[in-house]
């Protein structure tokens, strides 16, 4: 569980409202607001340290802050409405994310793996990164556990993107451990991990999207 979400619980947002996945809707708010914040301190250490796969990672954060926002999007338009009918067609569009954010990590990390290079980090910016990195994925985990036996695609979504940022999470602490350590094969490690996990989020995606795309045309 993320600062933002024990703020929230602390406040006592969730008796304000009765729906169990309108609650995780707020939660996964902050999420996105967080995701925002681990976007920017990427990028700020891309800046510091002149280091172009921070850069890289902190535009990805960015574009999973904008998947997140599209995604709630949908929820607030789906509740306002009232409406249940497009549930399948939600599942098409989060496959569909599923396969660009699967094949962006993949090709970021391809690229890694056949040209980059390591990075000398301080032991304090590795310690930070490492730490938010553990943090990140389990409180994933547990977001996506407590969310299990919602109905609402679009708010499983939005439980899952924390697993693939807690994955991208680790790839980020595993590079920057590497570096700081001087590994020669910083990067080629870290490039083929990082690749196997995005071939795993498109591998996903691609299932969502054949298997709700045929039974939408046996629906027909």
């Amino acid at each position: 569980m993320n600062i933002l979400e024990v703020i929230a619980r602390k406040l006592n947002l969730h008796k304000h409202v009765s729906e169990k996945s309108d609650q995780h809707a707020i939660y996964a708010s902050l999420n996105t607001i967080e995701n925002l914040l681990f976007a920017i301190f990427k990028i700020i250490v891309a800046a510091v340290y002149l280091s172009g796969w921070f850069l890289i990672f902190g535009v990805y954060y960015l574009i999973m802050f904008i998947t997140r926002c599209i995604f709630l999007h949908l929820y607030t338009k789906q509740r306002i409405n009232n409406s249940s009918y497009a549930q399948r067609e939600y599942l098409i569009v989060g496959g569909l994310f599923y396969v660009v954010l699967g094949g962006v990590l993949s090709t970021i990390c391809l690229y890694m793996y056949r040209f980059g290079g390591s990075q000398n980090y301080s032991k304090t910016i590795m310690l930070i990164i490492a730490t938010l990195g553990f943090v990140k994925i389990i409180s994933s985990i547990v977001g996506l556990v407590r969310s299990r036996n919602l109905k609402n695609p679009l708010i499983m979504y939005l439980k899952s993107l924390n697993v693939i940022d807690g994955l991208l999470a680790i790839v980020i602490t595993q590079y920057a451990i590497l570096s700081t350590q001087h590994a020669p094969n910083a990067s080629t490690s870290t490039g083929i991990f990082g690749l196997v996990i995005g071939l795993i989020i498109l591998l996903i995606g691609v299932f969502i999207l054949i298997k709700n795309i045929k039974n939408k045309d046996l629906t027909i």
